[in-house]
């Protein structure tokens, strides 16, 4: 399914601090955290739908993480409810694996091994992460639902 609209708060490598805010997420800080979901939480409320559903991302386990702890700040902050409903397969991480060379045309939807653990009516899914760079990974996802999703994501590396 087509993605309809990528919301982004800052450049990951042109926003002074972005990058280094976006580890230190990625890496469980909680007050990074919450500071990232309260400008997250900002935007939201200026751009999503009211019927919007927060959907966190899963990490390289297989499940939300670090996402999902984004997610429940962002609902505390905006009143949207969260749904852990994807899963994916247990692999290496993309992070990783960009950095020993491995592109994006090189993965394909089986790497991530994405699917829902639960389908939800009548919302606006709105998929959340904390960088979006390539893409692969939210055009993987968007492929699971029947209608356009949303991405909110705290950094973007395109430009």
């Amino acid at each position: 399914m087509t993605t309809n609209t990528i919301i982004s708060v800052a450049d990951y490598y042109g926003t002074k601090g972005a990058r280094e805010l976006v580890h230190r997420v990625k890496n469980n800080d909680v007050e990074a955290i919450a500071i990232m979901a309260r400008v997250m939480a900002e935007i939201a409320l200026e751009r999503l739908p009211a019927d919007s559903v927060l959907i966190p991302v899963p990490s390289h386990t297989g499940h939300a993480t670090n996402t999902l702890q984004l997610a429940a700040q962002i609902a505390l902050l905006t009143g949207f409810p969260v749904l852990d409903i994807v899963r994916g397969r247990m692999r290496n991480s993309w992070y990783t694996l960009k950095q020993n060379g491995v592109t994006a045309s090189r993965i394909t939807d089986a790497f991530f091994g994405f699917y829902l653990v639960d389908v939800i009516k009548h919302k606006t899914p709105v998929i959340v992460d904390n960088v979006f760079d390539t893409g692969q990974t939210i055009v993987t996802i968007s492929k699971l639902f029947c209608q356009p999703i949303i991405v909110l994501t705290y950094a973007s590396t395109v430009r």
